[in-house]
């Protein structure tokens, strides 16, 4: 690859290649990576009479263009540095400009990375990192994938099939956050122009640390700027932030105020919070009316979470009147969507029989279906469960663990 540059002047006249290295000079001395890169190239291995073969210059120039991002500068400095060429032989320094290679994506930086790792040379002897590049490498479609396969299949021989599994998921993690930051580029370029959907979407990406160092005094001034243009979830953020003083001194008077104007536009999560405040009196003066309120709009849109607590509420009389017709509807809501807490409680509804026709299989089916998901309610489910089929039949429970299977989650109506 470094070559093509060189190559590329045989055959000139000499007042072409002496225009040629001049120009190329002057775009070095101005900063240009790539002429930085093609000069240090011609360098190591001489045009003359214009330039003389000299490493140490080779070095500097490639040194320039590899600090600026240069990837072709950056492995070819890296390879000087593994070979003593124009300068001290240094393995670990050698290993870091592979891997700031291989981090922008390029192959041959990646397959040198895992020689490194692979032979612990500058770098700490691991076989699953080795794996791991080469396993970049091979997936893409360009002169070194053929490499990269062949270095990933003589490595499998030396590993076990659980550190093969640990390269692949740490493979397509950093596959995963590569794509990640690229699209945080795009969306950081339209949030600076004042687009409101990406102001949010790079909050959002700050607050999680998605293809992004996580910075919750960046998210909190990105779902600001959403914020200040209406938009609903960034306002629904900006108000938990303040709730919770994340990214910015706490205020619940001005949380609830944004979660309000979030609310009003029908932003699920921000009614929710408003029920959670007025339930407990955080930011405004306990209501539990005004509570069950908010929490309905929330439910009546669909969101499982706030049709359990409607459940919860007509269930206890919180708020509201008690009804254990309603709890259970709220429940059948919420666990039609496989929410593992509806499920449980739905079938202890249904084998009651409190709001509900008792049927042993119909309860049976939801603890299982509660107790399969490894929820936190897991374990009551299957003690209900187990304490149920005390009282069933064989028949019936084949009849529950059938209806179990065929079960399917359906999407609520208000989303």
């Amino acid at each position: 690859m470094a070559m093509c540059c060189v190559s590329a002047c045989y055959g000139q006249s000499d007042g072409d290649l002496a225009k040629q290295v001049a120009e190329t000079r002057a775009k070095a001395e101005e900063g240009n990576a790539e002429a930085q890169f093609n000069l240090g190239t011609w360098h190591s291995v001489g045009l003359p009479p214009f330039i003389p073969q000299d490493d140490v210059e080779t070095v500097k120039w490639h040194r320039k263009a590899a600090e600026q991002g240069y990837v072709l500068a950056q492995t070819g400095l890296a390879l000087c540095y593994a070979t003593g060429t124009g300068v001290s032989k240094d393995l670990v320094e050698a290993a870091k400009w592979y891997r700031k290679a291989a981090d922008q994506g390029d192959a041959y930086g990646q397959i040198e990375l895992g020689d490194c790792y692979a032979n612990g040379s500058g770098a700490s002897h691991s076989l699953v990192e080795a794996y791991k590049w080469y396993a970049l490498a091979a997936m893409q479609d360009d002169e070194w994938a053929t490499s990269a396969v062949e270095k990933r299949t003589a490595l499998e021989k030396r590993m076990s099939l659980e550190q093969i599994g640990a390269a692949l998921k740490q493979s397509a993690l950093w596959k995963r956050n590569r794509e990640d930051s690229a699209s945080i580029s795009v969306t950081q370029q339209k949030a600076e122009q004042g687009d409101a959907e990406s102001q949010y979407q790079l909050g959002k990406s700050y607050a999680k640390g998605n293809g992004i160092i996580k910075d919750s005094v960046e998210a909190t001034k990105w779902y600001r700027k959403a914020a200040e243009q209406g938009h609903a979830q960034a306002q629904s953020q900006l108000g938990l932030h303040y709730a919770f003083g994340i990214g910015l001194s706490k205020d619940e008077a001005v949380a609830i105020r944004w979660l309000y104007k979030a609310a009003e536009q029908g932003n699920a999560e921000a009614q929710k919070a408003l029920a959670r405040f007025y339930g407990a009196g955080r930011g405004v003066e306990k209501n539990d009316r005004q509570a069950a309120i908010w929490n309905r709009r929330a439910a009546d849109q669909g969101d499982a979470e706030a049709q359990v607590e409607m459940g919860f509420r007509y269930a206890t009389g919180d708020g509201l009147s008690q009804d254990a017709a309603e709890a259970a509807k709220w429940y059948r809501k919420a666990a039609e969507q496989g929410h593992a807490q509806a499920q449980l409680w739905l079938g202890m509804s249904i084998a009651s029989g409190q709001g509900v026709l008792k049927d042993a299989v119909e309860a049976y089916k939801w603890f299982n279906l509660s107790a399969a998901q490894g929820d936190v309610c897991s374990q009551d489910a299957a003690k209900y469960r187990a304490d149920l089929e005390k009282a069933m039949t064989p028949e019936q429970i084949a009849e529950a663990q059938k209806i179990s299977r065929e079960w399917k989650p359906i999407e609520a109506e208000g989303k």
